[in-house]
């Protein structure tokens, strides 16, 4: 080693045993001596002996020593970037994480060798402050923390770092997580922003350290709601909830708890429908006359969806925060439902399919399968054709012309609304905007002010065969034709497709005089069928139901021909629908938003088989249980002014005809008053448990001489005879079970809705309910409240069956406490009441009172003793209990 001073390098070696002295004199024979040399008269390489006999012995008397001699071969790669003074820090780190990784302090991690030395010892701080509590924590952090810093800017790192240790002194637990991303999460933040908001975190990490990571991982979304002062503003809402209650300070810094959500949402333009539901419903009501239900839906166009079904609730768009204000995105509400309303109050949902048919052309007649009925409805009608979807928009944008132009007639404050809405084409449907700018103007002639959905339709249709023909003009890639077609002046009185103004379409095939003759025919003929009709149907309110568009369907012409021989529904039916909740969590002591994902199962039956054994079992009791159903008929009643005929004289009316009569006005013949009775309004949900422990076998009293049964087949029993019973009063009532593997696998079972008959099927799904996992009861009421308010029953009701406290896997922090399964489901039982809606909890659970008083009145529950009469009381508990209600 030319140029080395020996002497100093062996008195550097001092304290080695002599196989390790060897061992190191190997290693650095490789290194250049001037290099050498420079760690010798530093002491470096004294003080990297003296740290590797302080961390693994390797004395005299001492044996040879592997992890020493990883220690000694990382010599050169360690001692080329390590400082004399930080190699006992380095060393101490290694030290502290030899038990998560042996070979971790044979090397630096990527990043490491071109920090700052001050940014160094703040590593080597924080990693040992994280290995202390966690080794394996602390080896995650060193390996990857360096280059997460290395890659962002200078100015950056010292808060971020005064951060971070702040909040691996509380727990170190979420940080390996948080720190790969935490470059991707400041780079999405303006630059002017970046500073400004580290530094304010770094304050909160000194007051709630146990938020920082929480907050890290949401910091882009929230920024991109909010902006900087937005979410100054939330995290210091946030310091104060956390002062109270750390539990709950952690969800709202994880954007887990309602209150988060909201606030952080109350500096946002955007209006959920969780938020304007109830406004919405009234609104829809006032406009059509109608009780009916409104379901979210995670589309928003113009023109809105149409429901599932005709008797299905009203698809509206969970969220719209299209426009920069609230008021603007209220506004759209406003305009959707408002449509939705008059597609019912002005006939869409009408027509008479029988009555149609005959007058549609050849065409779709041909499109029809020889063996097929006639489509009943428009989802059946729609899926005829190749293009469903193409159809169905064009139908839609027609059929919304119609309904603006009557709403704007009927409801003059709503004009400027409906012109704005008309004038969003960036909210088109894709479908629609495809194909309306070839549509060949002398089709929107046809249609006048007083057209009917029957028009709507028709026109629809042959505007489908025209697009369908070889040769039809194709689309234009300039968007401002479309302005004219959905032009805001048709809401203005007497305005209709008349007055649209005239396309720029050179190329566009207009029809043959033939076609538009027998096109005017059909409307005709329409018109007159139309004019039959009186009155209008009111709607059954049903289940809420989400929607799956499937923007793809029918692009495939081998698809679409496997289509025609499948059963026609408008959108595919999927492996249940999916919801999400809020969790009540009594320890933060809020609401986890969106907590739990529910999804309902479409159920397989057994036939019926079932069902009919039991009626046969129970047939000396079932005519005594339909006896008492009788006594729950109607005995309320209301009085009605301004009959022609009655039993008293209406005395308003009467004087008002004598002054007419005085005056020479035509008087009412309109002047007796009568007590109508009023029809019972009921709704009745039955929530069954499905949980594995309803498998259990409940032995018959040994003198008895009957055999047991399994708790299922128990309820499953009492169900029947119930569902017999309140088909006899006509009460309205559905049948769910539910079951739970987790807070984002809960599985309802719809045994029968609200808007289907006790049929053959009903029957054979009650006896299609087996016992399934778990028993997460409050997403499974907040379903049942659900389906509930979709319904106008003046009087609703939910029943819950079950064999056991509420339990699952993740019910709560603590697995062997039911603590916060029973609050959470005693809140959700509160938010049944808060919706008009009376609960009633059944277990047949001996040990149920202790948690059934928390969660319930103690009118609110009852406890069966006798698991094997549960048949024969539960149709008595139901009528016992609604006519304590007074009905």
């Amino acid at each position: 080693m030319k140029n080395l001073n020996l002497t100093q390098l062996l008195a550097s070696f001092d304290g080695f045993s002599a196989h390790h002295q060897e061992e190191l004199q190997q290693v650095l024979a490789r290194m250049d001596a001037e290099i050498l040399q420079r760690w010798v008269d530093s002491g470096a390489l004294r003080e990297w002996v003296t740290q590797g006999l302080q961390s693994f012995g390797g004395h005299s008397a001492a044996a040879p020593n592997g992890e020493l001699s990883v220690f000694l071969n990382a010599t050169p790669i360690l001692l080329a970037t390590l400082v004399t003074k930080e190699i006992g820090e380095w060393t101490r780190v290694s030290r502290d994480l030899r038990s998560a990784d042996t070979q971790l302090f044979s090397h630096l991690p990527p990043g490491f060798a071109d920090l700052s030395e001050t940014e160094r010892i703040s590593f080597y701080r924080l990693v040992r402050t994280a290995a202390y509590r966690t080794p394996q924590v602390g080896a995650a952090l060193y390996r990857s923390l360096p280059l997460s810093l290395l890659i962002l800017p200078t100015h950056l790192r010292p808060p971020l770092l005064r951060i971070l240790q702040a909040a691996v002194s509380f727990d170190p637990e979420p940080l390996p997580a948080v720190v790969p991303f935490l470059a991707p999460t400041l780079r999405s933040l303006s630059p002017a922003s970046q500073t400004s908001l580290l530094e304010r975190i770094a304050q909160m990490s000194q007051i709630f350290p146990a938020g920082v990571a929480r907050l890290l991982r949401i910091l882009a979304r929230a920024y991109e709601e909010v902006g900087e002062e937005g979410i100054k503003a939330w995290i210091a809402a946030g310091e104060s909830i956390a002062e109270k209650n750390p539990h709950a300070g952690e969800a709202f810094f994880a954007l887990e708890s309602r209150t988060s959500l909201l606030l952080l949402r109350g500096v946002t333009p955007a209006v959920t429908l969780s938020d304007v539901y109830a406004i919405l419903l009234k609104y829809i009501h006032m406009l059509c006359g109608d009780a009916v239900g409104i379901t979210e839906t995670a589309h928003l166009t113009f023109p809105p969806l149409l429901p599932e079904t005709a008797d299905a609730a009203l698809p509206l768009p969970a969220r719209i925060e299209t426009f920069p204000t609230y008021e603007e995105n209220f506004r759209l509400y406003r305009v959707l439902a408002a449509h939705q309303a008059g597609r019912i109050a002005f006939g869409t949902y009408e027509m008479s399919f029988e009555r149609l048919w005959p007058l549609l052309p050849t065409f779709v007649h041909n499109l029809l399968p020889a063996d097929d009925a006639p489509p009943h409805d428009l989802s059946s009608y729609f899926q005829l054709f190749p293009r469903p979807e193409q159809i169905e928009a064009l139908f839609l944008f027609i059929e919304t012309r119609r309904i603006g132009h009557r709403l704007a007639t009927q409801y003059r404050g709503l004009r400027d609304d409906l012109a704005w809405a008309a004038s969003l084409t960036d909210l088109m449907p894709p479908a629609l905007a495809e194909v309306l700018p070839r549509i060949p103007r002398p089709l929107w002639q046809e249609l006048t002010p007083d057209a009917s959905a029957y028009d709507a339709l028709l026109l629809a249709t042959e505007l489908q065969i025209f697009l369908s023909a070889p040769g039809s003009a194709p689309a234009p890639s300039d968007w401002s034709q479309l302005e004219p077609a959905m032009s805001g002046d048709m809401f203005q009185e007497g305005a209709m497709f008349e007055d649209t103004v005239e396309l720029d379409e050179p190329d566009t095939i207009s029809l043959s005089l033939e076609a538009q003759s027998t096109l005017r025919k059909l409307l005709a003929a329409a018109r007159a069928s139309s004019g039959e009709r009186k009155g209008m149907r009111r709607r059954k309110a049903a289940v809420v139901l989400s929607l799956d568009a499937d923007p793809q369907a029918a692009q495939d012409p081998e698809a679409t021909e496997e289509a025609k021989h499948k059963p026609r529904r408008r959108r595919p039916a999927t492996r249940g629908r999916h919801y999400l909740y809020d969790e009540w969590d009594y320890l933060i002591e809020d609401y986890r938003s969106q907590w739990c994902q529910v999804q309902e199962i479409p159920m397989i039956g057994d036939d019926g088989a079932f069902f009919s054994r039991t009626l046969a079992t129970y047939a000396d009791l079932t005519p005594e249980i339909k006896r008492e159903f009788q006594r729950l008929r109607p005995r309320l009643y209301r009085h009605v002014k301004g009959l022609e005929d009655g039993e008293e004289i209406d005395i308003d009316a009467a004087i008002t005809a004598r002054v007419d009569h005085h005056t020479g006005n035509t008087h009412s013949g309109k002047l007796y008053s009568a007590r109508l009775p009023v029809e019972r309004d009921v709704a009745a949900l039955f929530l069954l448990d499905l949980s594995a422990s309803t498998d259990t076998l409940i032995a018959a009293p040994a003198d008895s001489g009957a055999q047991g049964a399994r708790v299922i087949d128990i309820m499953k029993e009492a169900l029947v005879l119930l569902s017999a019973a309140l088909d006899t009063i006509g009460d309205t009532y559905a049948i769910y079970g539910f079951s739970s593997a987790g807070r984002r696998d809960i599985d309802i079972y719809p045994v029968k809705t609200f808007a289907e008959p006790l049929s053959h099927d009903v029957r054979s799904r009650i006896g299609g309910l087996a016992p399934q996992r778990s028993t997460r009861m409050g997403a499974a009421v907040r379903h049942g409240i659900r389906q509930l308010r979709a319904l106008s029953s003046r009087a609703k009701f939910l029943v819950l069956l079950s064999d056991g406290c509420p339990e699952d896997m993740d019910y709560g922090p603590d697995k062997h406490s039911n603590t916060y399964g029973v609050r959470d489901t005693m809140m959700a039982l509160r938010e049944a009441e808060r919706n008009g809606i009376l609960s009633f909890c059944l277990t047949v659970d001996k040990a149920g009172r202790d948690y059934l008083r928390e969660m319930c009145a103690p009118a609110r529950y009852m406890i069966i003793e006798d698991m094997l009469s549960l048949p024969a009381q539960l149709p008595k508990i139901y009528q016992r209990y609604i006519r304590s209600q007074k009905l």
